[in-house]
């Protein structure tokens, strides 16, 4: 039995580890997880769901006019820092539930971090072929009340909490709880902040999931995790990479979006480009 005062150790140890911002204290923290056999809750996404990626670039670029220019990145040796659930040198396709929150997610114009007088980006629609089973994690303190699909979600998961409550319920939801605050914080430094919700996701991508009550084992496609920048509305993916290669989630439509600016806060969409066909087997765009 895995009591309190060991959780609260292990919790000490992993923030501790996570401040050295070091590759061994990633290891470190890594394999302080993966010490524990976590019960994972997971949410099923069914066939048919549209996701949203977003994709900034310079005015200059031409449209994109292949796939993986607006899948996940494909040359892995460009990813130089952590990010929410991928570590250095790793590839995971961020997406969202709605194109408002992939937006917001990525937009230097709508997180007012530029003084640009243009932004330009490709908004890609994503349907999944096939269902997805992805892990979520409960509502924090920090997040109640916000997101109306979150505390939807909140509920579902509440329930799963208390149909399985046993001994070790109340002490392991601590854990729980903890990577849900890691998932939901706002980072100002990435090689240090990130290292927790990364090692976790990596956890979900390394492990096999079990339904308790039917026995049967399932594979994890990633986690599903509330908005740190669009918090309102919609909630944010991290899927495996593998989701995009064995086509369970294929590109839909794409646009391209011009933003100027109108005055010194206020920007206005000038111009929309509607992909006109997107070839999946050579995987071309035509604009």
């Amino acid at each position: 039995m895995i009591n309190s005062d060991t959780i609260d150790k292990f919790i000490e140890f992993v923030l501790d580890q996570s401040k050295e911002s070091s590759p061994r204290s990633y290891i470190s923290i890594k394999n302080a997880i993966n010490a524990f056999s976590i019960p994972l809750i997971y949410l099923t996404i069914p066939k048919g769901t549209s996701l949203f990626r977003v994709r900034v670039h310079e005015p200059t670029t031409k449209e994109y006019s292949w796939i993986n220019d607006i899948s996940f990145i494909q040359d892995s040796q460009k990813i130089l820092h952590f990010g929410r659930a991928n570590e250095p040198l790793q590839s995971v396709f961020y997406c969202s539930t709605l194109r408002e929150t992939a937006f917001f997610e990525v937009s230097n114009v709508a997180r007012q971090m530029t003084n640009s007088e243009i932004e330009i980006s490709t908004i890609g629609e994503w349907i999944l072929k096939n269902e997805i089973i992805v892990a979520t994690l409960p509502i924090n303190k920090n997040i109640v009340g916000k997101n109306v699909f979150n505390d939807h979600l909140s509920i579902h998961i509440k329930d799963i909490l208390e149909k399985f409550q046993g001994k070790d319920t109340k002490v392991l939801k601590k854990v729980l709880d903890f990577f849900s605050l890691e998932f939901t914080k706002e980072v100002f430094n990435k090689d240090i902040e990130y290292m927790i919700s990364c090692a976790f996701a990596n956890y979900i991508f390394d492990h096999i999931g079990y339904d308790i009550e039917s026995l049967k084992t399932f594979e994890l496609s990633g986690i599903i995790y509330p908005s740190v920048q669009y918090s309102a509305i919609g909630m944010n993916l991290a899927l495996k990479s593998s989701v995009i290669k064995n086509k369970s989630l294929i590109l839909s439509s794409v646009a391209k979006q011009k933003l100027e600016r109108i005055n010194e806060k206020k920007y206005i969409e000038t111009d929309t480009l509607i992909a006109k066909k997107i070839n999946r087997k050579t995987s071309q765009i035509f604009w």
